[in-house]
């Protein structure tokens, strides 16, 4: 490993990944895929996977050697990507199809779990649970991944307002992309924005407590 001595970077628009010095910000490498790159997570053996939004992929690349390793093919609108060492499995989101699917780094998907529409962002706890935001209906689910396939916990609807002054923050909650969790995994933080349909838009975050 590299001893977190590095940071990481998928370049959408630029179709490769980056990774830099986290020190003096001096770029070390970078890998040219192709397409359109969205989320990155670090799996074993130098191992990292990409999303490929408009590709349908997961790539696998080595950031020492900066090759392609793998490429699989997973469905429409590939999004958030994290690594499970306990399974040895990518979780990533399928946007379009509303889907959670498994990707084994050499076998590819070995599983495949409906969720609620348009889930986006994730984030894995250290008690194995699976935190999935829902990008346009406004909801987070949470999994259990201590066994695959994994076991639907519970969902969380994001508080909705509306107020006669449009100066007060308020709307309905949409494009929940990401997440991220405390140290602690007492609270995750998922920003979004808040839609209006009589005022402006505004923008918004929402803390959850764990």
């Amino acid at each position: 490993g590299d001893h977190g001595s590095k940071l990481f970077s998928a370049n959408y628009d630029a179709g490769t990944v980056t990774w830099i010095n986290k020190k003096t910000g001096e770029r070390i490498s970078e890998i040219k895929i192709g397409g359109d790159l969205r989320r990155i997570a670090i799996g074993q053996n130098n191992t990292i996977a990409v999303t490929d939004y408009t590709g349908g992929r997961l790539v696998l690349i080595n950031w020492r050697t900066a090759e392609v390793i793998k490429s699989f093919d997973l469905g429409p609108r590939p999004f958030g990507v994290v690594y499970d060492r306990n399974n040895n499995v990518f979780w990533v989101t399928l946007f379009e199809a509303h889907q959670l699917v498994a990707v084994h780094p050499e076998k590819g998907i070995v599983h495949k779990v409906k969720t609620r529409d348009t889930p986006r962002g994730l984030a894995l706890l250290s008690d194995n649970r699976l935190i999935i935001t829902h990008s346009l209906i406004g909801e987070v689910s949470i999994y259990d991944t201590q066994t695959v396939p994994p076991v639907h916990l519970t969902t969380i609807k994001l508080h909705q307002s509306q107020e006669q002054n449009e100066f007060i923050s308020q709307g309905v909650p949409r494009v929940l992309d990401d997440i991220a969790v405390s140290p602690n995994e007492t609270e995750a933080w998922l920003p979004h924005l808040l839609w209006n349909f009589d005022h402006l838009f505004q923008f918004q975050y929402e803390r959850r407590h764990g």
